[in-house]
């Protein structure tokens, strides 16, 4: 379970890897898209490459809205490895 608070980013880590499991680079940084309790959300996270690493990257967003106990805040992450795009 993640606890979000008001003001404050939330943050995790994204990480890539080929189908045999080894960690690889995506074609470029990841993207992703907030929803909040199942609707979009006008939050933008930030995804950055982690430095010196293959297949990591930081990501956080700021969460700017009203939370109440039970509400859920969801990141549908998008990366593209080798042409193809997953979507989490």
């Amino acid at each position: 379970m993640i606890y979000a608070t008001f003001g404050y980013p939330l943050r995790w880590v994204i990480a890539t890897y080929d189908v045999d499991g080894l960690a690889v680079d995506a074609d470029s940084v990841p993207t992703a898209a907030m929803r909040f309790n199942g609707a979009a959300s006008s939050q933008i996270p930030t995804i950055t490459k982690r430095t010196a690493t293959t297949g990591l990257y930081d990501a956080s967003c700021a969460i700017n809205l009203a939370l109440t106990q039970g509400d859920i805040i969801e990141a549908l992450v998008s990366v593209i490895i080798d042409g193809k795009t997953y979507q989490r």
